[in-house]
Formats: C-alpha cells, sequence, structure tokens
C-alpha cells in the first residue's frame, strides 16, 4: 500500500496470494492478484480521480501433478476483471470495463533429458462490459503450444522444434517517426524532393551514428481485424564430430564436415479455413487474407570449424517480411548465398575471404517510389597480421556490384527509375593494440571509391551507396578503451567520413562504465 502527496495525489494498492494443498499425487489450489491505482489532484481523490485510475483482479484455480514427479501435467481456469474511470453526474468513479475468462492445460514429458515434449493450450472469451471505457473488442481467443527437444547420440544430432497457433484481435497501425539525440535513434531522414516537410517516404535506416536521428514509432488505429497466427521455429544441428573425432579412415574424414538448419516462419492472416490459416508451410496467401508475415531460413555447412590452420562456412539465407499498415502492405526480402574461408598460414599471418551475392528487395503499395529489386555480389579479401598477442593490424579490399531490376515509370522526383548500377571498391586498414589489463586502442581507415549512374538524392541511391556519395569517399575512426581500476571502464570513440561536394562530419563520444 502507497499513499503519496504531490502535484498529483496517488493512492496505490496491489496484493498477490496463493493457496495450494497437496492431495496423494495432485496439488490444487488458487491464485489471485489484485491492483488497485488511484490519480486524483485533491486529497479527496473520490471527487477528483484522473482518467489515469484503474482497477483490475484476476483469480485462478488450478490442479496439477505433484513436483516429485519427473512428469508435470494440469488444468486451471482463471478469471479478470478490469475497471475504469467512468464520469457520471456527481463524481467519477472506477466502473467494470471488461471481464475474461480462460481455460487451459499443459503437459509436459521430462523423464528423458534427451528427449523432452512439452504442450499447453489455454481458450480465452473477453466481454466487454461498458464500450465507452476501453477501445477493446468483444473476442473468443485460442492459444496453444508444442515443443520438443531432441539430442541423440552423444551430440551427433540435436534438434528443437516449436509450434504455436493462437487467434485474436489484431489492431492496425500507422507510424510517423520522432526525433531523438544523434546516435541514440534507428532512422535518418532524407529530405529527397526539397521541400522541407518530413514525409514518411524519406526516411532510411542510418548507416552511420551521427545519421541516427529519428525512431520509429507505431500509434494504434480503432481498427480491428480478427486473425488467426501460427509460429513455427525448426532447428537441426548435425555434428559427426561428436562421436567420429577420434576415428581414423571415412569417419575421421567426415567429422570434419557439420550442418546447422533453422527455419522460423510467424503468420498472421483472415484466413477461415483452418487448414491454411494454421498451416506454417504455406507459400501462398492471398493479399486480401494476410494480416502480417514473417519468416527466416538460415543453413551453415561447415568445413574444418575446429580446425587451428583452415576453415570454410557455406551460408545461405533467405529472409522476408511482410507487415499490414493503415496505408497497406511493406514487403522486404534479403537472399543470399555466402562462403567465408579462413587460412592462418603461419602463426603471425592469416587470410580471410568473403564472397557473398544474393538479392535484396522492397515494395509498398503506398510508396512506390521506395520500390527495388537490388541484385548483388560483394568479395572481400583479408589480411592479418598479428606478431604477438598485444598488435594487429588487418588490410582489407571490399569490391561490390549493384544492379537494380526493378522499374518504375516515374516517381515523385519525375525521373524514369529503374536499371540503376552501382561499383563500390572498399580499401581498408585496421590497426589493434591492447595492452593486458589496462586497455586497448582501435584506429580504422577506409577509402571508399563510388560509380553510380542514378539519382544520388533518392531511397535507391541510399541504399545502393551505403549512404555515401559517388566518387571518392574517406571514413575513419578512433576508439580507446581504459581500465580505470577493477569495477570502472572508460571508452572513448571519434568517428568521421568525408564525401564529395559534402563537408567532414566528426562524431565523438564518451562512456564510462561502472561494474558492481
Amino acid at each position: 500500500f502507497l499513499s503519496s502527496k504531490s502535484a498529483s495525489n496517488t493512492n496505490f494498492y496491489r496484493h498477490k496470494s496463493s493457496l495450494t494443498q497437496k492431495i496423494k499425487f495432485l496439488s490444487i489450489g488458487l491464485k489471485d492478484e489484485f491492483e488497485q491505482n488511484k490519480f486524483s489532484l485533491t486529497p479527496a481523490a473520490k471527487d477528483s480521480l484522473l482518467s489515469t485510475s484503474y482497477r483490475f483482479w484476476e483469480w485462478q484455480a488450478f490442479a496439477q501433478n505433484a513436483d516429485t514427479t519427473k512428469n508435470r501435467y494440469g488444468l486451471n481456469y482463471k478469471q479478470r476483471t478490469d475497471y475504469a474511470i467512468k464520469r457520471n453526474a456527481s463524481s467519477p468513479v472506477l466502473h467494470k470495463s471488461a471481464f475474461a475468462e480462460s481455460y487451459g492445460g499443459f503437459f509436459e514429458w521430462l523423464q528423458n533429458p534427451s528427449s523432452q515434449f512439452k504442450v499447453n493450450a489455454a481458450y480465452r472469451r473477453l466481454q466487454i462490459v461498458d464500450s465507452t471505457l476501453t477501445f477493446q473488442k468483444p473476442d473468443n481467443s485460442l492459444v496453444a503450444r508444442l515443443e520438443y527437444n531432441l539430442r541423440a547420440w552423444r551430440g551427433f544430432i540435436y534438434s528443437n522444434t516449436y509450434y504455436e497457433i493462437g487467434s485474436g484481435l489484431e489492431i492496425k497501425k500507422e507510424f510517423s517517426y520522432i526525433q531523438v539525440p544523434a546516435g541514440q535513434g534507428v532512422y535518418t531522414w532524407i529530405d529527397y524532393n526539397k521541400n522541407g516537410v518530413k514525409e514518411l517516404n524519406e526516411f532510411e535506416v542510418a548507416r552511420y551514428a551521427d545519421q541516427a536521428t529519428f525512431i520509429k514509432v507505431y500509434t494504434p488505429t480503432n481498427d480491428y481485424i480478427k486473425t488467426y497466427s501460427n509460429q513455427f521455429s525448426q532447428t537441426l544441428m548435425l555434428k559427426p564430430a561428436a562421436i567420429w573425432s577420434e576415428k581414423k579412415g571415412i569417419r575421421k574424414f567426415l567429422s570434419t564436415f557439420a550442418n546447422q538448419a533453422s527455419y522460423r516462419v510467424e503468420r498472421k492472416s483472415t484466413e477461415t479455413d483452418f487448414k491454411k490459416a494454421y498451416n506454417p508451410f504455406l507459400n501462398q496467401t492471398t493479399a486480401t487474407t494476410l494480416a502480417a508475415l514473417t519468416s527466416s531460413f538460415r543453413n551453415t555447412f561447415f568445413i574444418n570449424q575446429m580446425n587451428p590452420v583452415f576453415s570454410m562456412d557455406l551460408n545461405y539465407q533467405d529472409v522476408r517480411s511482410k507487415t499490414l499498415l493503415i496505408n497497406g502492405f511493406d514487403q522486404l526480402e534479403n537472399i543470399y548465398k555466402q562462403a567465408q574461408l579462413r587460412w592462418n598460414i603461419i602463426q603471425q599471418l592469416s587470410i580471410n575471404m568473403d564472397y557473398k551475392d544474393g538479392r535484396k528487395s522492397s515494395s509498398s503499395q503506398f510508396f512506390t517510389m521506395r520500390d527495388y529489386s537490388i541484385k548483388y555480389y560483394e568479395a572481400e579479401p583479408k589480411l592479418n597480421y598479428q606478431p604477438n598477442t598485444a598488435f594487429r593490424t588487418s588490410f582489407s579490399f571490399k569490391y561490390t556490384d549493384r544492379k537494380n531490376n526493378t522499374f518504375n515509370n516515374m516517381d515523385s522526383l519525375n525521373s524514369i527509375r529503374g536499371g540503376e548500377t552501382a561499383f563500390l571498391e572498399d580499401y581498408g586498414i585496421e590497426i589493434k593494440y591492447n595492452v593486458l589489463d589496462k586497455g586497448s586502442l582501435n584506429l580504422k581507415v577506409n577509402y571508399v571509391k563510388i560509380k553510380f549512374n542514378g539519382i544520388e538524392n533518392s531511397s535507391i541511391g541510399f541504399e545502393m551507396l551505403d549512404g555515401l556519395k559517388t566518387g571518392k569517399n574517406m571514413i575513419w575512426g578512433i576508439s580507446y578503451q581504459r581500465t580505470l581500476s577493477n569495477n570502472l571502464q572508460l571508452s572513448l570513440m571519434y568517428d568521421g567520413r568525408k564525401s564529395p561536394s559534402n563537408k567532414a562530419i566528426h562524431t565523438g563520444g564518451a562512456q564510462i562504465r561502472a561494474y558492481f
């Protein structure tokens, strides 16, 4: 219980309680939680309650097996009542706004540590008692989750499977951008049409700290749609070295390889056919029924993963997302193949090679000038020289080729868009110096030469040029980290860049971190 008096007076009370009784192999019990928070401008709270005041009470009854058994199972029933401020003729009072009840159960098979299975489900009914007090809508919703973990043959096979279905109301959202101090945001604003107005299609993900001056804020609307959702996640790891690392012949050779695959999808739709609504592998979904979609697939094939001299990783990744906003759909895709090679020639000298090719695309129903489909490939060799544990220097070269294959008739800049190409050559040097138990110094300089045949001051130009300009660009940075005592650390950072026809931009920062 808390009572405070200041510019606004508060009266807060909360309690939680539980009562459990064991009867043979079962535990039965009751739980409840109550919270009330009243805000007022005068001590006489009942005469001046503010609209932020609220109250809720939630209780549940349950029956489950005792904790002494290896497997777990149980059932529960829950009720929740919410109250909000309602102004009547005499004075504002807390009035019942919504009532919900749910039925649930769970089962967990845990007796085998190498093979564990868990499942739980809950069904919830929400009733709106007073529609003037809440934006919520009456709803019947279902949530069910299944999880299975497998570890076989001493770790040769590891698998994790997760599947969840649900239903409920999905609120349509609109978004805006809010300015924050430099370096604390995620997005940057570029006035493409030079009208001085911050339009929604003029914000891009910042590439450098000084550009990160805006955050995206989603605002709920009063529009709700009934959605059915499913989530599925599968991870599979095959590691022959777990059982064959000490063998000889073909089994020893196979132990140098490993493979890890992961797939995750989350889909929300208004599809009323449950076979389609709860199918995580459904590729074709009509635009009229899809509310949101996020999927990712990644596979990595390891060669000599633990070898200290030579190793290679082969990656394939497919990431997609589709979001329903008040203005329509926004869709993003990034699909690529990648090869990474590490070769320690001698103890002091090593080479890293990185090659990637793929396609990145964006499409929007409302902001068509942001549509693009960029096919790209990148190659980056890096030479590392480390004569001792304190000093290390790296020389790198990265070549990038990008081409936009999306053609639009005319954008807001009155230019035909499509067919843009960009060629980037990035020469870099990095020096690291570490002193044990004292600190470290990191210096990095990059010279980036760019050729581009499109419009720089455009969304596609920002994406293809990585926020830089056509011609010769310089990027540099220095960071210094110093341990002042056993629990105190000082960090100093400075970054700069210079692009053609632009003044040099300098960004600095300092941070002190204390460990307790």
